[in-house]
């Protein structure tokens, strides 16, 4: 007999009432990639679509941790090495970037706006990359 406390029961499936909030926002947000990414880039539907999707991360991480009763003012800040890590991933990314648009040989060195354009030519690679922007803000923001 198993009790509630045992390691099996903490790591047997959850339920799908328990799951399906977290299926539903993760194929919403597919859903949201994809018709974002028929809108061309800085014009205002285009624009709307990107805030669009800022706000409702905003209000979904609000209520999430309203409904587990974390203020948000009380969590606490990453780590010293979780710090770290980003100085060195902004400092790259800036890096690559100012070095890129100095050489300016976009064959040789190009730019994170020269992939993604090479990218965005493909709705589905588009709504890809848009998707997993936002899956980097959730796992920024949302836990």
């Amino acid at each position: 007999m198993r009790h509630t406390g045992s390691p099996a029961a903490r790591t047997a499936p959850r339920e799908w009432s328990e799951r399906w909030p977290r299926v539903a926002l993760f194929t919403g947000g597919a859903a949201y990639a994809w018709f974002a990414a028929g809108s061309r880039p800085f014009t205002t539907g285009g624009d709307a679509l990107t805030a669009g999707a800022f706000a409702l991360m905003v209000v979904l991480v609000a209520a999430a941790r309203a409904g587990a009763g974390i203020p948000a003012v009380s969590r606490p800040g990453p780590g010293e090495g979780r710090l770290l890590a980003w100085i060195v991933a902004v400092i790259c990314v800036v890096g690559w970037e100012l070095v890129t648009l100095v050489a300016r040989n976009g064959h040789l060195f190009p730019t994170a706006s020269d992939l993604y354009n090479a990218v965005a030519s493909s709705r589905l690679a588009k709504s890809g990359v848009f998707y997993l922007w936002l899956l980097l803000g959730w796992g920024l923001f949302g836990r």
